[in-house]
């Protein structure tokens, strides 16, 4: 139909032996490179679910996953774990050939190609996608092959066209990321390959496009048939819709404050040039400059660098390096497109020009290469998720049950559970399957999953990972090496430290990396408080608070575990280190919120606790702790207020009905706070808070006996509280039966040797007993 023939380049052997030298190079470095197992972050839970054909996490990848099953099992070398880092070493080395390829199709020269490519391919932020079993070399490849498409329509019409929207429909269902670069590459073929298709061919190409698309139909299929990993419902259309769309990571999306987002741009934009370098950012930068004569195929190439900067700007995650790999692939077809105009101008007046100038391009590619160093975590995940398997079988016995709490912490135990053959049941809840745990229905949290597996196993043999809140089933948490455990024996449990574990804390390269080493860290340092070692636990916080000034959540934990050691200071610095890190994060304005209002700063409490309800999908408990905060300041309207917004999210409330009676008390509503104290013990009838507080007002209005009955049948479920024994102490003070008041007061002590109300009752009891020394003791 018109089409123009592509400009000639040289010989198609010779371009064919070329990107094939180019394949050969970057995957020997890349294989030189290779960590012979896992590694932190998705690695695990994306080999877990190839391997046992489940479903991976949002989007779900499933042509990943099924091109790793048929790799891996027809490839018997080196560990399984291995095997997927290989073929995203494969993936990575084959974009890099198709990559040149591209650079050729529009008239760069060969040599600056090619150092171009190489340039690019053995730059850090590319080569450790390239390392690692993850879904991102697959994607570069992908976008690759987009491009690569789009400027053969040039010469193939129809065809390319037709190829082109099969691939784009394979790129969006491996991750929908990648919709990006399949808008770029559109652009590419409409304007610089000036290719129009037809009305026939056009309705062909959606039909192909869904086809490609279609891998998607994977989810449901497999998650009907119960795999270890569903993450969710995703056998139902709701759950499949949902998964595919990524809803449950809706709390990722940043809000819409225009300044705080073009402050992202311009870190996007840092980030983009740092990682691909100075000298070829500069190329790129020039293409853009003078992109007079090819602004066909420059325009598309900035669109897709736009679109990722708003991809960036707009969605929270730590692997966003991964997510903007095409941005990478769009600089290095600029960069070449720079080098090659530089190499043209200089031509003109120097013979030698475009020599120097592919000698400059090869120059930046072989300084590089001295530079190229193993991770440092090769063993981190894997040494962490093994020392878990031995802590639990130490501590539970044969075949325990371990929950894998955690977004990142478990997910090198699925690898281990479900692929190295370790035996042992793993649980995520959220992400395994409920009949894993014996469960019939959802189990959506830690709660529910303990208390299943409980029934189905019994309790001592179920284990939590280390941050993980094994007293959710009711009995109190024992650390037992590297997991949490209920009714392990003293004494039968080894410490974290004695289970080897290497890498931690080296040289840390990578976000998840620092993660769980801050995790590992972490629990050692709860291991030390737990012995009453507390030095030795902030010398192991010292060493953790350096890995992890990027990640809020890591910085809000370790600030917790200072304030358990006394130090609030350090605890405070610590949240304002999250706080800068990541300015969107709710739970760390809400962690900070708290420390203010504990130090009485109820104002800057106020103005955090705003910051925590924008973009937080839960936002009841803030709303509580803000009517609180304006209780305290005295302002009875505003707290009110509040209370009742979060109310109206859950009327049975706990925390938002004990709050909204202690406001309405103090302002002389005693029947409208007995109704909330009420409607909290209607939803439990053990809130020991609330009983605490109804009590209280019914002693002021003189119904002793009525708050007395109230406290004794609190007091059988709860008998060791000490806000309920000071009551009740206080209660027998009241109607002068001191020996009784007595015994309760000590009793309130003993739990809670701090409490004042109840040291301040026991000394007026003895004091009406006669006993004043004692009284006078307890006074002061």
């Amino acid at each position: 139909r018109g089409v123009r023939a592509m400009p000639t380049t040289g010989r198609r052997g010779g371009e064919t032996i070329a990107a094939a030298v180019i394949f050969a190079v970057t995957l020997s470095v890349y294989v030189a490179l290779l960590p012979p197992s896992i590694l932190p972050g998705d690695s695990g839970e994306l080999i877990a679910a190839s391997r046992t054909l489940s479903i991976a996490h949002t989007p779900g990848s499933p042509l990943y996953l099924m091109i790793g099953r048929i790799f891996s099992s027809a490839l018997p070398v080196g560990s399984v774990a291995y095997r997927y880092n290989l073929l995203s070493a494969l993936f990575a080395s084959a974009a890099a050939a198709l990559l040149y390829r591209v650079l050729r199709n529009v008239g760069v020269r060969r040599f600056i190609a090619a150092g171009v490519v190489l340039a690019l391919a053995l730059r850090e932020a590319y080569w450790l996608q390239a390392v690692e079993a993850e879904v991102y070399a697959m994607g570069a490849l992908l976008a690759v092959l987009l491009f690569h498409i789009a400027l053969a329509a040039r010469k193939w019409g129809d065809r390319a066209f037709l190829l082109f929207a099969f691939t784009g429909g394979l790129a969006v269902s491996h991750h929908t990321a990648l919709i990006y670069a399949v808008i770029a590459a559109l652009l590419v073929m409409f304007l610089y390959s000036r290719y129009r298709p037809r009305p026939g061919p056009l309705a062909l190409g959606v039909f192909m496009l869904l086809l490609g698309a279609s891998v998607w139909i994977y989810i449901p299929v497999r998650a009907g048939r119960h795999p270890p990993l569903t993450w969710g419902d995703t056998d139902t259309l709701t759950g499949f819709i949902s998964h595919v769309l990524g809803r449950r990571y809706g709390w990722r999306l940043k809000p819409p404050d225009a300044g705080a987002r073009l402050a992202d741009v311009a870190r996007f934009i840092r980030m983009i040039g740092s990682e691909v370098g100075w000298p070829l950012a500069s190329l790129a930068l020039a293409a853009l400059i003078g992109a007079v004569r090819k602004w066909r195929l420059v325009l598309p190439l900035a669109c897709l660098l736009v679109f990722y900067a708003g991809h960036s700007a707009l969605y929270r995650t730590h692997d966003i390096e991964g997510h903007v790999i095409p941005a990478l692939i769009a600089l290095g077809v600029l960069s070449g497109l720079g080098a090659e105009a530089v190499a043209s101008r200089l031509g003109r007046t120097w013979r030698w020009g475009p020599t120097a100038v592919a000698v400059g391009v090869a120059a930046v590619f072989a300084v590089q290469v001295p530079a190229l160093r193993p991770r440092g975590d090769e063993w981190l995940a894997h040494d962490f998720a093994l020392a878990v398997v031995r802590s639990a079988e130490e501590g539970c016995g044969p075949r325990p049950v371990i929950m894998a709490t955690g977004e990142f912490v478990g997910l090198p135990l699925l690898y281990m559970a479900l692929v190295e053959g370790c035996d042992v049941v793993a649980f995520a809840p959220g992400t395994s399957d409920p009949s894993v745990i014996g469960a019939t229905g959802p189990v959506e949290s830690l709660e529910e999953a303990l208390a299943v597996a409980g029934r189905t196993y019994g309790t001592s043999s179920i284990a939590v990972l280390a941050g993980g809140k094994a007293a959710a089933m009711g009995g109190s948490d024992r650390i037992c090496g590297l997991v949490y455990t209920l009714e392990t024996p003293p004494g039968r449990c080894r410490s974290p430290r004695d289970y080897p574990v290497r890498g931690v804390g080296g040289e840390m390269r990578d976000y998840y990396s620092r993660v769980l080493s801050a995790e590992y860290l972490l629990h050692l340092a709860r291991w030390d408080m737990g012995r009453g070692e507390a030095d030795s636990a902030r010398a192991v916080l010292e060493r953790l608070v350096p890995l992890v000034e990027d990640d809020a959540h890591t910085n809000v934990e370790a600030s917790r575990l200072y304030f358990e050691l006394g130090d609030a200071g350090r605890a405070e610095d610590l949240l304002r280190v999250a706080v800068a890190a990541e300015p969107d994060y709710f739970y760390a304005h809400f962690a900070l919120a708290n420390v203010y209002s504990m130090d009485g700063r109820h104002e800057e409490a106020i103005s955090e606790y705003e910051r925590a309800l924008v973009g937080n999908p839960d936002p009841g408990v803030v709303l509580v702790d803000m009517g609180n905060a304006y209780r305290a300041m005295g302002d009875y309207a505003r707290s009110v207020e509040y209370y009742e917004k979060a109310l109206a999210l859950d009327e049975a409330g706990l925390a938002a009905n004990l709050g909204m009676g202690t406001t309405l008390e103090a302002m002389g509503k005693t029947a409208e706070a007995l109704a909330h104290y009420d409607r909290a013990l209607e939803a439990d009838p053990t809130y020991a808070p609330a009983v605490h507080a109804k009590a209280a007002l019914l002693m002021r209005l003189g119904r002793n006996e009525e708050s007395a009955r109230l406290l004794e049948a609190a007091l059988t479920s709860g008998a060791d509280d000490p806000l309920l024994l000071s009551d009740m102490g206080l209660y027998y003070l009241r109607t002068a039966r001191l020996d009784s008041a007595v015994v309760y007061l000590e009793k309130a002590l003993e739990a809670a040797p701090t409490l004042l109300t109840a040291r301040g009752n026991l000394a007026v009891a003895y004091e009406r007993k006669g006993m004043r020394a004692k009284a006078a003791e307890h006074y002061r």
